[in-house]
């Protein structure tokens, strides 16, 4: 979100997600698009690259609703975490440009709708949805008819389609088997962990969620936040003292401890070794103590 917005900023370009989204390449998603592409119909498109999203990115946010006679596209991201207003707009329109290339059609949807206050100018969002954009707009959505998701594939290859959606399933599903709760929030520690240790606050906003409710979940898995930090630090602590160029008094530094003695009581207590011993056993990685 950070990079959207930095880019924007270095561009001079306000309308940047709405400009990538017009020169996006067609199969630029990888798996996700040759899935789409092969699919029947736009209705088993769009919900196959929203159904198959975790193969780009956690937290889309995305969701497809057929209301009646209408087809909703809607954004709605959880409340704790921040979505940059050029990679919302990068993906509602890259979703329409998608649609437009797999029908054959030049799709324009009934209304469009943006939390994003308006731009001083729209041009660029009439030329992409062909329609005047409500800005400032309690929630993001993109309507269209309900009768746009019958239309048919026009490159759609039906023996294709079958191989292609297998492999995106087993993807995804890899993912949740090798990804768990517990393994996300401790690569989040492991990447904030420079120095200072991060604060639940911190990790819990990356992972899109509340503090309260990290601590929630971790408890249900039978653990602390503490106990996670603590297993971060003693994965790098083993990296750092593997490389014999970085000193074992500067390791606890690294690992926000606050000085050298701190660092050396914790890792004697996690591992009954202090580090000087455990580098002078080349040990391949530290086991923790029972």
């Amino acid at each position: 979100m950070d990079l959207f917005d930095e880019l924007s900023a270095r561009a001079g370009e306000p309308a940047l997600g709405v400009r990538l989204a017009m020169r996006a390449a067609p199969l630029s998603f990888d798996l996700l698009d040759y899935v789409a592409r092969n699919s029947p119909d736009l209705a088993s498109a769009y919900r196959n690259m929203l159904r198959y999203q975790r193969l780009l990115v956690d937290n889309i946010a995305l969701e497809l609703r057929v209301d009646g006679q209408l087809a909703r596209v809607v954004h709605s991201p959880p409340p704790s975490l921040r979505f940059s207003r050029h990679a919302t707009e990068y993906t509602l329109g890259s979703l329409l440009v998608r649609g437009r290339a797999l029908s054959g059609v030049d799709l324009q949807p009934l209304s469009v709708s943006l939390r994003a206050p308006p731009p001083a100018d729209e041009g660029p969002y009439r030329q992409l949805f062909r329609v005047d954009v409500a800005f400032g707009q309690p929630c993001t959505e993109m309507v269209l008819d309900r009768a746009v998701l019958s239309y048919r594939n026009i490159e759609a290859d039906p023996s294709l389609y079958g191989i292609l959606e297998r492999c995106a399933r087993e993807r995804v599903a890899a993912l949740e088997a090798c990804s768990s709760f517990l393994d996300e929030v401790r690569r989040e520690v492991s990447r904030l962990l420079r120095g200072e240790v991060p604060l639940a606050a911190d990790v819990a906003r990356r992972l899109g969620m509340s503090a309260r409710n990290l601590h929630r979940r971790l408890h249900g898995e039978g653990r602390t936040y503490q106990q996670l930090v603590d297993e971060v630090r003693l994965a790098m602590a083993g990296a750092y003292l593997a490389d014999h160029r970085i000193k074992a008094v500067e390791v606890g530094f690294l690992l926000g401890f606050s000085d050298p003695s701190a660092f050396y009581r914790a890792f004697r207590r996690w591992t009954g070794k202090t580090p000087v011993e455990y580098r002078e056993a080349g040990l391949s990685s530290p086991a923790p103590r029972a």
